[in-house]
């Protein structure tokens, strides 16, 4: 990576962090409607999960910079590890809780209920159900995610 000045690693950190926020209401906000425009979540979802390797690479440089410099939160850091490795699950879930569903239909209309491959997108189907409702024991809804 090219050399920056501290300055210039910590003001990306707080832009990225900024731009992480608001690209995931956006993203927040597609979910919500009841057919969200397919691309429209998935650049959303790309967006989030390369300002999650960007923060992730600038933290790094951050932290070669300064080992002892603290972000704003002690521990800002942990939670975006953390936090990134949680919304990519996240992501991928919703995602196919869109799509499956989806697909599953145009295999039915083409009368292919009995090939594995819609086997196989129903039983990924049943255990997306499952996770969801764990998460959603915890207080992670995906109800607007759901096929009707």
């Amino acid at each position: 990576m090219a050399n920056y000045s501290f300055e210039e690693l910590e003001a990306a950190h707080k832009s990225l962090m900024s731009s992480y926020r608001k690209i995931h209401k956006v993203r927040e906000t597609l979910l919500q409607k009841e057919s969200p425009p397919k691309s429209q979540l998935t650049l959303a979802t790309r967006n989030i999960n390369a300002l999650i390797i960007a923060l992730a690479l600038v933290t790094e440089e951050i932290e070669k910079t300064d080992p002892d410099y603290t972000f704003a939160d002690s521990d800002a850091q942990a939670h975006i590890r953390r936090l990134a490795a949680f919304e990519g699950a996240y992501n991928e879930l919703a995602d196919s809780m869109i799509t499956i569903p989806v697909e599953l239909e145009k295999l039915k209309a083409e009368g292919k209920e009995k090939t594995v491959r819609y086997r196989e997108l129903f039983g990924q189907k049943l255990i997306n159900s499952q996770i969801a409702a764990l998460f959603e024991r915890h207080g992670i809804s995906f109800a607007d995610t759901t096929a009707k």
